[in-house]
């Protein structure tokens, strides 16, 4: 009896562990397909945060889970859109466009955060 249960928990925590890391592992396959452009993207938690943030707030407003995944989805080619754009055409330094978007982004949706909903903290 104990050893099934040890098993099952041990299922449990994979399991979990999987389900909580899928966000990040798609983020690192995506920046391993830039890498392997010759790209170096710093960008990537800073969309990542804009995609939650916004796949929240239209998931909340609309009631629809499908519309908040689509409007992640959307942000995040916007923020890649304008990474590319920043790097390749204009020729800018990529650090300094990743680390601009990752503080642009999570300054953006802390304070879309504050206007949206009040300054709330339980």
């Amino acid at each position: 009896m104990n050893s099934l249960l040890d098993s099952a928990l041990i299922a449990a925590v994979i399991a979990s562990t999987l389900r909580s890391t899928a966000p990040i592992l798609l983020a690192a396959l995506g920046e391993s397909y830039v890498e392997r452009a010759g790209l170096l993207n710093l960008g990537i938690e800073g969309m990542m945060v804009a995609g939650a943030f916004s796949s929240f707030l239209v998931g909340l407003r609309m009631d629809n889970l499908w519309l908040g995944f689509l409007s992640a989805s959307l942000v995040g080619i916007l923020l890649g859109l304008v990474f590319g754009l920043m790097t390749i055409t204009l020729k800018v330094n990529q650090i300094v466009v990743g680390l601009g978007l990752t503080i642009f982004s999570h300054s953006g949706c802390s304070f879309l955060h504050r206007v949206i909903f009040g300054n709330q903290f339980l």
